[in-house]
């Protein structure tokens, strides 16, 4: 009977500790998302932070103090990769010229797509067939890519705009302390895939805080419709979703700090694979460094290189300059301005 109430006793405890449910847990989520949606943080970003980026942005509670946002249009002549400036748009009109893009293009792609599925299938078909119908089967060949080449070139025009919005952040900690953030969401495909630069510029009255900084850029990657050769495979279907972040950075100075990021990874598979929902984001915890400021305000800069090149990074107080200019399309800075308490 002793061996059996043992046996019952420590069946009990196993149960217990396997069914009590996890409210540690929970508790820890609701707090962290709660904590970083008032640090400027979406849901989807809080999601897939990682713990590294976690500990760089923590402290206690904080409170959204300020944001402001602008949003762009940037055109490039893709055949002589001449830079135009990005040009502002009020939200609404943004919001439906690049939804109208999206759409067009996705309807380009989708012909170009057919096409090729019925370029394959002939090609296979003609292996099979005598020297006549070989004939008739290369000139079908020649009307698709006729067909090809005109989609293509009216795609090559739609590309070569894109809308991108900025957003930036400002939230008391407590105390002394701050976090800054700026955000860029291209609505739709960035007009070049490059390296882009994104910062963040302050006065001196602000001392950045070490090992605080956190940048990150995201892209979806989907199938485009060659996958497999058309084995049959569902070519709308998204693949993965890329993120590469960011802990430290060259471009840094006592007024602010910038990186130099990869739009789209280079292992990216144009043929196969296309990248869309482009974002991502820089932020940093500061310290006031002058006590008797009462006002302040922080500027989100964005650069989109159109060639390749080497970038000079220069960050005062109003701004981030990158060079060679000719290389960037810079949006204007967004001004978020704050009491401070």
């Amino acid at each position: 009977m002793v061996k059996k109430s043992i046996i019952l006793s420590v069946i009990s405890l196993i149960a217990m500790f396997l069914f009590v449910p996890s409210v540690a847990a929970g508790d820890k989520d609701d707090a962290i998302m709660k904590k970083f949606t008032q640090l400027g943080f979406s849901e989807e970003e809080i999601e897939n932070m990682p713990q590294e980026a976690i500990d760089r942005l923590g402290g206690s509670e904080g409170e959204l103090v300020s944001r402001s946002e602008r949003y762009f249009k940037v055109t490039i002549n893709k055949l002589t990769n001449e830079v135009q400036e990005m040009v502002e748009f009020d939200k609404e009109t943004a919001l439906q010229e690049s939804a109208k893009l999206n759409a067009k293009e996705k309807e380009l792609q989708e012909k170009i797509n057919r096409l090729e599925m019925q370029k394959q299938e002939i090609i296979t078909k003609s292996k099979a067939i005598n020297n006549s119908a070989h004939q008739d089967a290369e000139k079908s060949l020649d009307e698709i890519d006729k067909q090809l080449i005109q989609l293509q070139y009216a795609e090559q025009e739609y590309e070569s705009s894109g809308w991108i919005g900025l957003t930036g952040y400002v939230s008391h900690i407590s105390g002394d302390e701050y976090a800054f953030k700026n955000s860029y969401e291209w609505l739709n495909g960035p007009a070049v895939l490059l390296k882009d630069v994104i910062g963040i510029s302050h006065s001196e009255d602000w001392s950045i805080i070490p090992n605080s900084l956190v940048a990150k850029a995201e892209m979806d990657i989907y199938w485009n419709g060659y996958k497999d050769d058309y084995g049959g495979c569902d070519c709308t279907s998204r693949k993965s979703i890329e993120n590469d972040y960011y802990y430290s950075t060259p471009h840094q100075g006592p007024n602010g700090m910038a990186v130099n990021f990869n739009l789209q990874p280079t292992w990216v598979n144009s043929r196969y694979e296309d990248g869309r929902n482009y974002e991502g984001y820089i932020a940093y915890r500061v310290d006031k460094a002058n006590t008797s400021v009462v006002e302040s305000n922080i500027y989100g800069s964005y650069s989109h290189q159109i060639v390749v090149a080497s970038p000079s990074i220069s960050i005062y107080p109003g701004g981030i300059g990158v060079t060679p200019a000719l290389s960037y399309s810079d949006a204007d800075t967004v001004n978020v301005q704050f009491d401070v308490q």
